[in-house]
């Protein structure tokens, strides 16, 4: 942590003073806020103060290396990736997250930086400081959802990769593999909460008009499919005679372009659901067509996508 925290300062950036004693690794008392709740005090309180503090956050991630002094060869199944996978930085301080810092005279001074990777994608870390930022749900995403937030750095092409790098840490880090069914007994099932949660602030109607009148008020909206498998092509050969359907959508990109059948006459394109964001989103109803749901209500919901069925 030492060396680690000399190299930081190396690079232009504060990190909070420290020595090794024999009793151990010694910091000082630190009273200030730590960066998450600064963040998030600016977030609810002054949007623009915001933006320039995570801007200048994303600008400390940058510079806390230098790329690989040789070239990179970064490619995946032959394609050469190196351009548009970002900043690639020699030394990659996976935890410099706000989370992991105070926020002291204007700026952030950092503590506990004990993992670093080589050669490691700067914006995989700029993922980690929004995913972290927005962890828990304690932040909410009426003002901006965590996937606006990640359009915001650029990160959505390439999103799925960034979360498997943090996934890969974290996972790693906890142990999470080999402790995964001990979990399962002993900890309340988080996702399940969160899910229960979403259901009572939703109300009571929520059941009714989500399950049961999935065409009801859909009078003026585009309406789109989200799937493009064997419920989505029942459904859409049941109802869009009567309804007309605007669009397909699904998270596989590797259906990207493919098209549909709705009858011998007529077929829709699968598109990326980022395709949902030029629309209104007072003017659009998305039909769920997936079995296992959960999670793409979810991915609704952050996009602030809050008629469904």
């Amino acid at each position: 942590m030492i060396g680690y925290a000399i190299d930081l300062k190396e690079h232009g950036l504060k990190v909070v003073d420290m020595e090794l004693t024999d009793r151990g690794l010694k910091m000082p008392y630190i009273d200030a806020p730590v960066g998450q709740m600064y963040l998030k005090k600016l977030y609810l309180n002054d949007r623009e103060e915001f933006f320039k503090a995570m801007d200048h956050f994303r600008d400390l991630i940058l510079r806390s290396s230098e790329p690989p002094e040789e070239y990179l060869d970064i490619s995946k199944d032959g394609e050469d990736i190196s351009n548009d996978i970002g900043v690639i930085l020699k030394n990659g301080y996976i935890d410099l997250v706000p989370l992991n810092s105070f926020y002291i005279n204007g700026d952030f001074v950092f503590f506990d930086q004990e993992f670093r990777e080589k050669n490691y994608p700067a914006n995989a870390i700029i993922a980690r400081m929004v995913s972290t930022f927005y962890a828990g749900n304690s932040v909410p995403q009426t003002i901006m959802t965590r996937d606006e937030m990640y359009a915001r750095y650029g990160l959505s092409p390439r999103i799925n990769e960034w979360r498997a790098y943090e996934k890969s840490f974290l996972d790693k880090l906890r142990n999470d593999d080999v402790l995964k069914d001990y979990y399962g007994r002993v900890r309340k099932n988080r996702a399940q909460i969160e899910e229960n949660k979403r259901r009572i602030n939703r109300g009571a109607d929520y059941e009714r008009r989500t399950f049961v009148d999935v065409f009801e008020k859909t009078e003026g909206k585009r309406l789109f499919i989200f799937g493009s498998g064997r419920y989505a092509e029942i459904f859409l050969q049941s109802y869009s005679d009567e309804y007309p359907f605007d669009g397909v959508v699904d998270n596989d990109r590797s259906r990207w372009g493919e098209r549909i059948k709705i009858d011998e006459e007529s077929e829709l394109e699968i598109l990326s659901p980022e395709e949902l964001r030029q629309y209104d989103r007072e003017k659009i109803k998305v039909f769920v067509c997936i079995k296992q749901y959960g999670s793409v209500v979810r991915q609704l919901e952050d996009m602030g996508i809050m008629s469904y069925s």
